[in-house]
């Protein structure tokens, strides 16, 4: 880092076309500076930059778990899902005498007009 010392008034040069006045001290520490520069130059205060990307990572660490819940269920064993499937598949127990029920998940084919209770 270069260091230099200017007065009230003072300036320095960096390339060929920025130009850093300093324009005031004040009595607590400050300094007003005034900057010269070509409109592609972009120039912000440091501690923007840092507020803005405190604020970028915040944003895509809530935006990667933002209305994800419930998209995607959690995972299951192996085991566990294949106890779930058996039990989905298996007919419930007669009830009426009307012969077993399709519980959800089995697929039935059915002869068009049939009803299912």
């Amino acid at each position: 880092m270069l260091v230099l010392a200017r007065k009230l008034g003072q300036s320095i040069v960096i390339g060929d076309d920025i130009v850093v006045t300093v324009l005031a001290i004040d009595p607590y520490g400050g300094v007003r500076l005034g900057i010269v520069a070509p409109r592609d130059v972009r120039i912000v205060r440091d501690e923007l930059l840092k507020a803005i990307a405190t604020e970028n990572e915040a944003a895509a660490r809530s935006a990667t778990t933002a209305g994800l819940e419930g998209v995607a269920e959690p995972r299951r064993n192996r085991h566990e899902l294949s106890r779930l499937e058996s039990r989905v598949s298996q007919p419930e127990p007669d009830r009426d005498g009307e012969g077993p029920r399709c519980t959800q998940g089995s697929r039935a084919s059915t002869s068009p007009g049939a009803v299912l209770r």
